[in-house]
């Protein structure tokens, strides 16, 4: 037993120093590419680009992009400074305007005038979509990668319906209704709001496909890839959802409360080591290449975003409680599209549960006892964003565009539950957890 648990450390090691040496590679060979071609194809989505600003909307709140993210990441992709390679690699350098306007206006200008300007650094994070972004743009404008983003997005979508139809159609209410949920058209017009989705879809495809002993990889590579592509947007879908599917596929066979909690326990734990194992590699690279302290910053910020302080420029607010970053989250959604939706599907669901008990009269407590600890994991995993919330104050209350994604883990488990008790109450269930 002792054996078995130190091979499978050693296995988990491997793989996060084989990610980090891989990681560390590419984005050298990232860095190493032309510029002059990427300043080109995004000067010709400039216009439009300073029309969008750093938050645009196409709809109501939950359809604002983050425009703020993408100047961040096109700052980096069309960056010439003197750097060396590795440099840019690990400090991740861009120029910005001096002058008045929104960020991405100010990133932009740069390219064709001679306003005063500052090199600043954003080495905490890996950065890793340049290495999409970059070879994009050599090729392609920004309108025309998000078209590309549209087709590839919207058709890994469709092969996630298809594969859940064959393999565990249970959960194909519950997922996609969250993929909508996290708003996908925003997904295509923001390049940062990809990462974590794709990234999410990828998992769950992989979960269907493979056998229960390689989950374990599964959690930990998705959150790998998320500390490597993503800017701290709703990282944690990317756990979330993939346990509420686990847990789903768990429906057909009897488990207790002790083979619940260790699902949830053991799938987190492995998600958080890759995600804080391949994030804080970063700033020690970066700090080893480079001579620089990008620990010291990384840790500041750390500190500051899970802190209770909000900045002038943040909305200046001292002490705000743990309980307003929860509420503030909430209140974002409330009245929005999607949490009509919820409130529809959940009705649906329950006037179904109904039907169905009537008629083949049944007794719906039976059906909730006898998968009392699978809902109870459910709940659990519910409760995922409000501690992320909890935890990430500061980064959850002044980014509520972004963090309010978080909360479709808790639309997936609640929608979860009712398709469990569906199921639970038909005499023939149309809904398979595993299987064809």
């Amino acid at each position: 037993m002792i054996r078995k648990v130190l091979r499978r450390i050693i296995q988990y090691f491997a793989v996060i120093v084989t990610c980090i040496v891989f990681a560390t590679i590419i984005m050298i060979i990232t860095a190493s590419l032309p510029e002059h071609r990427i300043v080109d194809h995004v000067m010709e989505s400039r216009d439009m680009l300073i029309r969008e600003g750093d938050y645009p909307s196409w709809g109501g709140p939950t359809s604002v992009s983050d425009g703020f993210s993408d100047s961040v990441m096109l700052d980096r992709a069309i960056y010439n400074g003197g750097e060396s390679v590795i440099r840019k690699a690990m400090l991740n350098p861009g120029e910005l305007s001096a002058s008045q306007g929104s960020h991405m206006e100010r990133v932009l200008v740069t390219l064709d005038t001679d306003n005063e300007t500052y090199t600043g650094y954003y080495s905490r994070y890996w950065h890793g979509y340049l290495v999409f972004l970059k070879p994009l743009l050599l090729f392609f404008n920004v309108q025309e990668i998000r078209m590309i983003n549209m087709i590839i997005l919207f058709s890994l979508i469709a092969l996630l319906i298809f594969i859940l139809s064959r393999k565990a159609s249970l959960a194909i209410l519950p997922v996609v209704s969250a993929v909508v949920f996290i708003n996908p058209i925003t997904s295509v017009l923001s390049f940062q709001f990809s990462n974590v989705l794709y990234i999410t879809i990828l998992s769950i495809i992989a979960l269907t496909l493979i056998e229960e002993n390689k989950y374990s990889y599964i959690f930990m590579l998705s959150g790998i890839m998320c500390a490597f592509f993503d800017l701290l947007t709703y990282p944690l879908v990317s756990l979330g959802l993939p346990l509420v599917f686990v847990l789903l596929k768990m429906s057909s066979e009897y488990i207790n409360v002790r083979r619940t909690i260790s699902v949830i326990l053991r799938y987190s734990s492995i998600w958080g080591i890759g995600y804080a194992f391949m994030w804080g590699s970063k700033w020690i690279v970066a700090m080893i290449l480079t001579g620089e302290n990008t620990v010291t910053d990384a840790l500041n910020q750390l500190l500051y975003r899970s802190g209770n302080d909000l900045n002038a420029g943040e909305g200046g607010i001292d002490n705000i409680s743990r309980f307003e970053g929860i509420i503030r989250n909430i209140k974002y959604v409330y009245k929005t599209p999607q949490m009509y939706v919820l409130i529809i599907m959940l009705i649906v669901l329950m006037v179904a549960i109904l039907a169905i008990c009537l008629k083949n009269r049944e007794n719906p407590l039976a059906s909730i006892v006898e998968k009392r600890f699978l809902i109870l994991g459910l709940f659990i995993v519910a409760l995922f964003p409000f501690f992320w919330y909890v935890l990430l104050l500061n980064h959850s209350a002044v980014h509520i565009t972004i963090a309010w994604r978080n909360l479709s883990i808790s639309f997936s488990a609640v929608i979860s539950v009712l398709c469990i008790l569906l199921n639970g109450v038909s005499k023939n269930p149309v809904l398979n957890s595993d299987g064809d």
